[in-house]
């Protein structure tokens, strides 16, 4: 289990971290990675490559739409196709029985729920679709921004999104806030925030919102693959745009350097360093060479993001720019720690 939540996340962390995190040694993961595949999971893997079949069948024929796309413009699989995976499900039924898995009733009831659920599901969406589906209302439509000329456009104004429109509304600069949940929208208004509803990542919205009279756009949208799109957006269509963008984590922050968006912070890396600071001061650190220390960790973090952003596709130099970053900042603060400390003020606790 630990194998396979490593693998399905390779791609978003360094394996010897998970491994280390886990408690896990690489080796064994990737002895387990190079085993021969089991005949119970190629079972498995063929039967969710015929559910997917079935579900693609339905999908192109316009039955089975997922929410917020359009209808697939493909042709469905061939009918004979169809069949097979069928047949298949009832082959693998048939092999449970045979090998004790499971019941031969059991194995029997199961093909038969299969097999009606393939030729009622069809007719109970169709039935579905004249009795229900044309009463249903499309939804609130998104809204369409007022502000003529916003300075600032703030896409995605949560609990990170706020804190920058409150400071802008101190100052009295004009910003246009757009939120693609409508909950969210609904709730914020009680409060007397003037934001609007609407999929930032859209470029009709965008033109309504005049992005071209704004000068900053700030990029605070919680859904990472949402926030990736909003950027490549505004890169091609409104390039004089400076993007001032939050990550949720190095990987976000990576896709982002991609599409060079120069100003970008991490969410929770200020507080992270502003609590440093406190720890440290807590230790005896003076509050000089605490915030010193925190900036100078700060630059080599951003020196090593730069290098690692190169490298993010290779995992051996990846994580060897990762073992050089951590060994250059040990040596950093090893040659700190020859020079002289200053008297560090502690507080006094009196007893009582």
């Amino acid at each position: 289990m630990r194998f396979r939540f490593i693998e399905d996340r390779r791609a978003d962390y360094p394996v010897r971290i998970m491994c280390g995190a886990l408690g896990v040694s690489p080796a064994g993961y990737y002895a387990w990675r190079s085993r021969p595949e089991s005949r119970r999971s190629t079972a498995n893997r063929e039967l969710v490559d015929d559910i997917r079949l079935v579900h693609r069948y339905l999908l192109a024929s316009g039955r089975v739409v997922p929410i917020g796309q359009k209808f697939p413009t493909e042709q469905p699989p061939p009918l004979e196709d169809l069949r097979r995976a069928v047949d298949r499900v009832r082959g693998l039924f048939g092999i449970a029985a045979t090998l004790r898995i499971m019941d031969t009733e059991i194995a029997e009831l199961l093909v038969l729920v299969v097999t009606a659920s393939m030729i009622l599901s069809p007719m109970l969406l169709a039935i579905y679709d004249v009795t229900f589906k044309a009463n249903e209302s499309d939804g609130r439509p998104f809204d369409t921004p007022v502000e003529l000329d916003p300075k600032v456009i703030i896409a995605g104004f949560g609990r990170f999104g706020q804190i920058v429109g409150r400071i802008l509304l101190a100052r009295k600069i004009s910003f246009t806030a757009l939120e693609a949940n409508q909950t969210q929208v609904n709730f914020l208004r009680r409060f007397g925030n003037q934001v609007f509803y609407g999929d930032a990542s859209r470029l009709e919205l965008l033109r309504a919102a005049h992005a071209e009279n704004a000068e900053i756009f700030v990029l605070a949208i919680d859904d990472v693959e949402a926030s990736v799109r909003t950027a490549e957006l505004i890169r091609k269509h409104f390039p004089h745009l400076k993007i001032f963008a939050r990550a949720r984590n190095r990987q976000h922050a990576f896709r982002l350097m991609d599409l060079e968006v120069r100003y970008m912070i991490r969410e929770t890396l200020v507080s992270s360093l502003e609590m440093s600071v406190q720890v440290l001061e807590s230790l005896g650190l003076s509050k000089s060479n605490a915030m010193e220390t925190v900036r100078q960790f700060r630059v080599h973090d951003e020196a090593t993001m730069a290098r690692q952003q190169a490298v993010k596709d290779d995992e051996s130099k990846f994580l060897a720019t990762t073992r050089e970053s951590a060994e250059q900042l040990l040596h950093l603060f090893e040659t700190d720690t020859d020079q002289p400390e200053e008297p560090a003020r502690r507080t006094v606790l009196a007893k009582t």
